[in-house]
């Protein structure tokens, strides 16, 4: 069993191919269905900044329930206690079957 602290959602992208003209036609992306997840900042800093402004880098390991074989989704919407927290590209998907779980890290 799972404690879950929040909630993540995968980009799913469609279109972007070549209508009968060979005109390409573009991609649009929403977001699938909320997923009961465990969110842990990794690192989050908060330092950066640029002439005009800040900003701030962060990773996270989110852990969902079941193996995961094809986790196909590139971007992730990471929500935790009802506070979006970022919209980031996926680096890894480890299974974890000891515990019937599968770790994504951004």
């Amino acid at each position: 069993m799972l404690i879950t602290n929040g909630t993540l959602q995968c980009e799913q992208v469609t279109g972007g191919s070549v209508d009968e003209y060979g005109v390409p036609t573009p991609q649009t992306a929403t977001w699938g269905a909320a997923i009961p997840a465990a969110i842990e900042t990794l690192n989050d800093n908060k330092k950066g900044s640029y002439v005009d402004g800040v900003f701030h880098k962060a990773s996270y390991s989110i852990t969902i329930e079941g193996i995961v074989d094809s986790f196909a989704a590139r971007r992730v919407r990471i929500v935790r206690r009802g506070k979006w927290l970022a919209d980031a590209d996926v680096l890894s998907v480890v299974p974890n079957e000891a515990v019937w779980s599968t770790t994504i890290l951004v």
